[in-house]
């Protein structure tokens, strides 16, 4: 699975979970992160840094969205298994994370 494809299929989890996805320019800002969860409100936010690479962007999304609640979405099987592994493990490189989703 190509990693623009991973990518999107967690953007379209992030859509359905009725979080607010948020590219933004995390360094410019003054902020030392990627990116990751936050509740701004009663609004809930994942917030990635723009900049990031494709792998990176994957990395973010599939280590915040192994800490959510995904009991109520459907999830594509090769996605279930990277949430999977990153939820077990939340240290995976990004290689590692493009080869657990083929």
């Amino acid at each position: 699975m190509k990693k623009e494809m991973i990518l999107k299929e967690l953007e379209d989890i992030v859509s359905k979970l009725s979080i607010r996805l948020q590219y933004d320019d995390l360094k410019k800002a003054g902020v030392k992160t990627r990116g990751g969860l936050c509740r701004v409100g009663s609004e809930e936010r994942l917030i990635v840094d723009k900049k990031l690479d494709t792998d990176e962007k994957v990395e973010v999304l599939s280590v915040e969205l192994s800490k959510v609640n995904l009991d109520n979405v459907f999830i594509p099987p090769r996605i279930k298994v990277l949430l999977q592994k990153k939820s077990e493990t939340n240290t995976g490189t990004d290689e590692d994370t493009a080869q657990e989703a083929r």
